[in-house]
């Protein structure tokens, strides 16, 4: 058990890191969730912190996502994500699978 369901990744550079995450206030609903997005990096010998903040988009979310497969299958309207977006997300996935493995950076 969890106290509030959690979706997020962390990564790791040679250069710098970072942590993508979505917490959701009621487990499952998009609408009660807080997303933040924050880069760790050095600048002038100095750890920076930084915090990415982006408008709220409707488009975003399971829920969302979900109707929207259904409605592109149906022809009903078009898919949230192109297929170029897809391949650069699996190239990411992959990379991140290879660095796992081997403890290395991978270059993408």
């Amino acid at each position: 058990m969890v106290k509030r369901e959690e979706v997020s990744v962390t990564f790791q550079g040679t250069k710098g890191g970072g942590l993508v995450q979505r917490l959701f206030g009621i487990d499952g609903l998009d609408n009660t969730s807080i997303d933040a997005c924050e880069l760790y990096t050095q600048e002038n010998g100095r750890s920076v912190n930084r915090s990415i903040t982006v408008p709220v988009d409707e488009t975003m979310g399971r829920n969302r996502s979900a109707a929207n497969f259904i409605a592109a299958i149906a022809g009903t309207e078009p898919a949230l994500n192109t297929p170029d977006q897809a391949v650069a997300l699996m190239k990411i996935i992959d990379a991140t699978y290879k660095s796992a493995a081997s403890g290395k950076p991978v270059k993408i």
